[in-house]
Formats: C-alpha cells, structure tokens, sequence
C-alpha cells in the first residue's frame, strides 16, 4: 500500500471515529449527561424550591417563598431581594462537579468543608427545600478555588451532607448568613440640608432640641443651655442634622414581635418642607431597634417663595431661582438636599409608611449615638477654659 493511501485512510479513520462519538454523545441518555451535575434533579424542579436556610457556626437565616415573594422568615417576614435568592438557588442547581477531593475528615480545613458545628468551621451550610419540607439540596460550601493565573471559570471546593467526599465543583455561590446579604439594607434617606429642627426626649425628661431659622443658616442652635454651661463642638451638634441620612439597617424584625416598650427615647426631625419623621428607639436584649413614623405638616412650613420649590416631582433641573438664586443645574449632591414641593412630600410620606411602618430595625451604632444624644453629652461647664488658661505660666 502506498504511504500516501495509508495516511489519507488514517484521517479517514480518525473523523468517522470523532464522528460517532459526537453521535453517541447526542443520544446518549439524559441520566447520562447529567452525571456531571452535583444536583441533577433540582434545575428541573427548581420552581418547586420554597425554602431556603443558610448557616454557619455562628449564625444563620431562613428565607421562605410566601406568594409571589421571598421573605426572611428569621426577621419577622422581611422581604428578600428577589433576584439574590434567585440567583442562589439558581447556581446551586448549575454547580459541576469537576473532580473528587478528600475524604479524610481531618483534611476538611484546608478546603473548608468542616461540618459548620465543628470548632473553628468557616463553612457555610446552605439547605433548599420545597413546601412540605423536603430536601431538594443540601451541601457545605467551603473556599473558592485559587489558580496561579487568576482566570478560568469560578470553582469552589464543596461536600454533601453526610457525605465523605470533598469535591471541587464548577460555578459561583454568593451566599452568607448575613440578614443584610439578603435584603436592600438603604431604608431612609433625609438630607440634613432639609432639616429645620431635631429634638431627642429621653424617658428621665431629659431633653436635646435643636433648630435653625432658615436653610441659609450653616449652624443649628442648641436650645436651652443650663447657666454656666456652653456647647462643647458646633460641629458635633451640626452632626445631628445627619440623623436621617444613608439611613441603613443591620438586622430587622416585625414590630409585632417585640415586647411592649416600657421606655424608649423619641427622635422627632422637622424639615423645612413639612416632613416630620418620628423615631422611637428602644433596647430589647441586647439590641437597640428604632421604629420609624412619618407625617406632612403643611403647617410647618415657612413661606416660601414659589419659585423656590420644584414643580414636577423628580425634575433634577429644577432648583431654587428665586432673586439671587442660582440658576445653574445642580448636581446629585445639590438636589438631595433641595426643598420639596408639597405634593413630593406628601408622596414620600405616604411611601416610607408603608415600607417601614409595621417594622422595628437595629442599626449602626453610630446613629444609635445620634437618635439617643444626651444634653450632657453636647455641653461642658464655663469654668473648665477659664481653669484650662490659668494653668498657662507667663513667659519669662
């Protein structure tokens, strides 16, 4: 046979042979091709999923499909954000078992695929199941894979439930145990530049108000100020003004679920548009929750000239063109701070009700600090800089 028949036989050969295994690849069974899937059976009941728990050894959260929406069981009924448990148990469903590990219990950590209750486990246990309670998935994620070159498809090292084996799977689970993982954590957000009036009432009587008569003022006044006292910082009493904005949450619950309050600290904050937003914040355990009601006073507000104030509801181009005004654009900054028309205020109050009305939120400590300030906190005796300039020797 001549060398040139034999090599055009040859890769004859070869691409029939490349052709039937693509063949039998094709037909193969389902049951077949699904192998690779770490869960085969949840991407094709996924609508069935009305249940998800999160844990770690230190904490956890439970988020149940109630209707149409998906609620953190674990904060009263909170509602989730749609798209992240989407998206969770969408790639829970699409992860790819790319090759066996460890089975050896005491190589788990450097995979970090201990069981969540052992000492010093950083893993994750995340649990799908539908509405009568069933398992459809349950697995211990531990790292993400590392590669020298940085690229590559995400992978990380997991292990089913009661189950040995450690494996390296293909795909991408953003997932913690985290309340504020799973829900928008922005719940209010009230420029300073709108605030007239802040007033803080502790239960023992004690009480912190301050004000400024127009948004031309840059400095609030503290409102009486006890003989032979005055005010500590002029910028940690403009600080107050910031009560309300970026307002964020760090856990939440149903007010329903707390205990009657038996003494709490009220916050009122009046702004010059006729907002008034009335905190109440309350300790219960460990915790501090603060419990939000809104209300318009058209009474409230100062006269103000007609062109100061917007006629359409979020027209970022208009801005106060009253005499003397400027007239130039104002930037994101600038409109946030911007007065509103009645009809705006009226809208934003009747919104931030209904979301926050039937519900108390722990926040960031440093608002808590803002929401429960003290007189004694804000003043200091006159006498402590008279003292403080008789310690100065005279120079020689």
């Amino acid at each position: 046979m001549k060398k040139s028949t034999f090599l055009t036989l040859t890769v004859v050969t070869v691409v029939v042979i490349i052709a039937a295994a693509i063949i039998v690849y094709q037909r193969a069974p389902q049951t077949e091709l699904a192998k690779a899937i770490l869960f085969p059976e949840l991407m094709p009941n996924i609508n069935d999923v009305a249940r998800v728990e999160v844990r770690t050894r230190n904490a956890g959260v439970t988020l149940t499909q109630q209707g149409d929406e998906w609620v953190i069981e674990s904060s009263g009924g909170y509602p989730a954000l749609f798209e992240k448990v989407k998206a969770s148990i969408v790639g829970m469903a699409q992860l790819r078992v790319l090759e066996g590990k460890t089975r050896n219990p005491s190589l788990y950590s450097r995979l970090g695929v201990k069981d969540v209750d052992d000492e010093d486990s950083k893993s994750i246990l995340i649990t799908l199941k539908d509405r009568g309670g069933m398992i459809m998935g349950s697995i211990i994620v531990g790292k993400d894979r590392l590669t020298r070159t940085g690229t590559g498809p995400p992978a990380l090292y997991v292990r089913k439930v009661d189950t040995p084996q450690a494996l390296l799977v293909e795909g991408d689970l953003d997932i913690d145990a985290t309340v504020t993982s799973w829900l928008n954590p922005d719940i209010v957000d009230i420029a300073s530049g709108r605030v007239r009036e802040l007033t803080v009432e502790h239960p023992d009587g004690n009480q912190v108000t301050i004000s400024r008569a127009s948004t031309d003022e840059k400095n609030y006044t503290l409102t009486d100020i006890p003989d032979g006292m005055k005010l500590k910082s002029q910028v940690a009493l403009n600080s107050l003004a910031t009560a309300l904005e970026e307002f964020r949450l760090d856990d939440v619950d149903a007010r329903s679920n707390l205990p009657p309050a038996s003494e709490s600290i009220v916050t009122t904050v009046t702004t010059f548009d006729g907002l008034i937003a009335r905190i109440t914040t309350r300790d219960v355990d460990t915790k501090s929750y603060s419990a939000f009601e809104f209300a318009f006073d058209e009474a409230a507000v100062p006269a103000i000239e007609a062109d100061d104030v917007p006629a359409s509801e979020g027209d970022i181009s208009a801005a106060p063109r009253g005499p003397g005004k400027n007239t130039e654009v104002p930037n994101e900054e600038e409109t946030r701070h911007r007065l509103k028309s009645k009809e705006e205020v009226e809208q934003e109050v009747a919104t931030l009700n209904e979301v926050l009305s039937d519900w108390a939120f722990v926040i960031p400590e440093f608002k808590i600090a803002i929401l429960t300030k003290h007189l004694d906190d804000l003043i200091k005796p006159l006498e402590s800089e008279a003292k403080s300039e008789s310690l100065v020797l005279p120079q020689q």
